[in-house]
């Protein structure tokens, strides 16, 4: 059964959290909650996949695990939860109504020729109409944000919309 290392965590804790650098790049980010610890392993730029654990203070055991996406914290993938003994007790697939992966997805912004590096945020949800969509936003200039709209079922671009950023004086 997986523990949390509370050893290591209160050893290297600084400024909210214990960070550890890995060979491969890879960085691992602990976190203490009011109820839970928290391991994020934040992968080396451009992979965009992280994959988050949080753990029970009480017993350090694995509470919840899954995978997100580094700009904007979506949740991807099978989300497993556990009871304190390591049994699951719950399963949910974030992917069930976004039929489009984020690796299909990826491969689409590059055919549509937007870099994952002027990407800020990431999204995805349905709209009021009840289409499956996955939003990105970036900054391709100064002073302008896009918003760029993929259908989630069939990953056909859906509307591209700029906005002038406006600053007050």
């Amino acid at each position: 059964m997986e523990k949390f290392d509370l050893y290591f965590f209160e050893e290297h804790y600084d400024n909210g959290a214990a960070v550890l650098c890995r060979e491969d790049g890879e960085t691992v980010k602990m976190v203490e909650y009011d109820d839970e610890y928290v391991t994020y392993n934040i992968p080396v730029s451009p992979d965009m996949v992280c994959q988050v654990r949080s753990y029970y203070p009480s017993t350090l055991t694995l509470k919840e695990e899954g995978h997100f996406l580094k700009k904007g914290g979506t949740r991807i993938g099978v989300w497993k939860k556990y009871d304190e003994f390591g049994g699951i007790v719950a399963e949910h697939d974030t992917d069930a109504d976004f039929p489009v992966s984020w690796d299909q997805m990826a491969q689409r912004l590059r055919e549509e020729k937007i870099s994952l590096q002027e990407v800020t945020q990431i999204g995805r949800s349905k709209t009021h109409e009840g289409i499956a969509e996955w939003r990105f936003t970036l900054c391709p200039a100064p002073k302008v944000l896009e918003t760029v709209h993929f259908d989630a079922v069939t990953g056909i671009l859906l509307k591209r919309e700029k906005e002038i950023i406006k600053i007050r004086k």
